[in-house]
């Protein structure tokens, strides 16, 4: 799916393009610790819900995890809610460190791309730096 999008939009994937493309409506609420984002559709509405209060890093994370969500449901795919979380986590994780070293260090990739140390670690951990399998 990244990889389609790379191509689709001439190497950078701008997650504010693709919304407004896809017509999804973004909006900012306080959800309480319910989730830090959500991904709704409705008759002809479709809409990211994001928590207001996520530091900018964790926004644009949370509005690509919100995204696969929504290419998943185009594309119908059948996934178990745990196989479609940790997907929307690797594709949040790739396209918010489309480009990495796979040979430095997960501070290192948070410096260099301007995301959190967890986010580094999924992206390293989708190139197969990791060994758990949280796919399935």
């Amino acid at each position: 799916m990244h990889d389609y999008l790379v191509i689709r939009y001439g190497g950078f994937v701008p997650a504010i393009k693709i919304c407004t493309d896809e017509h999804i409506v973004i909006r900012e609420r306080l959800l309480d610790g319910i989730a830090r984002g959500m991904y709704l559709e409705g008759g002809n509405i479709k809409a990211i819900v994001l928590e207001r209060r996520l530091s900018e890093i964790d926004r644009i994370y949370t509005l690509w995890h919100e995204l696969y969500h929504y290419f998943a449901s185009v594309h119908k795919k059948n996934e178990s809610f745990r196989a479609s979380e940790a997907h929307a986590n690797y594709f949040a994780a790739l396209s918010c460190c489309p480009h990495v070293d796979i040979n430095h260090i997960i501070l290192t990739i948070a410096e260099d791309n301007n995301v959190t140390f967890e986010i580094a670690r999924l992206r390293l951990q989708y190139e197969g730096m990791y060994q758990f399998n949280l796919l399935h």
